[in-house]
């Protein structure tokens, strides 16, 4: 039986080269409701805002939240954090103090949330805030929305002709 070594790099000591290669990025937005609102916008309860843009072809690994300032509201206020405005990411994530959002009921992306998120993303979206307010609306509070995204479209699936190291 034969070995083929159709790796790049291997038995050489080196890694190889990541020209090429597909990345892994963290994307990250931070919502402010005063920005929000000298913009002339105003939100109420349900109201969906959609803050990070998630590109074709890619694989969200993990999705979490930071309130960097905490939310003023009239009584409570808390954010589910998904695309199509569900709450995979973060289910009611309390807003009114600072700190890391806890991952809620459905919790964040990972192997345990499967049965209400594929992590594969196949067409455009978007991340999205969904607030559920009771009483006023805050005049102060922001929130950072970070993603860690991996790029996995083909790279060589649109020119298999060319003499690729990937293509064997």
């Amino acid at each position: 039986m034969a070995t083929f070594d159709l790796t790049t790099g291997q038995g050489t000591g080196q890694i190889g080269t990541a020209t090429g290669l597909s990345k892994m990025v963290m994307v990250e937005k931070v919502f402010d409701v005063k920005k929000f609102q000298d913009n002339g916008n105003t939100f109420a309860d349900g109201d969906v805002i959609q803050l990070i843009d998630l590109p074709a072809e890619c694989y969200v690994l993990h999705v979490g939240a930071e309130v960097i300032t905490a939310f003023d509201p009239g009584s409570s206020l808390a954010v589910d954090i998904d695309v199509a405005g569900g709450d995979d990411f973060v289910d009611g994530g309390d807003c009114t103090s600072a700190g890391y959002l806890a991952k809620g009921t459905n919790g964040h992306v990972d192997y345990t949330a499967v049965a209400t998120f594929s992590n594969r993303v196949t067409s455009t979206d978007t991340i999205d805030l969904t607030f559920a307010l009771s009483g006023s609306a805050p005049s102060v509070g922001k929130l950072r929305v970070y993603a860690i995204l991996i790029d996995i479209s083909g790279k060589i699936e649109e020119d298999l002709l060319t003499s690729s190291t990937n293509v064997q």
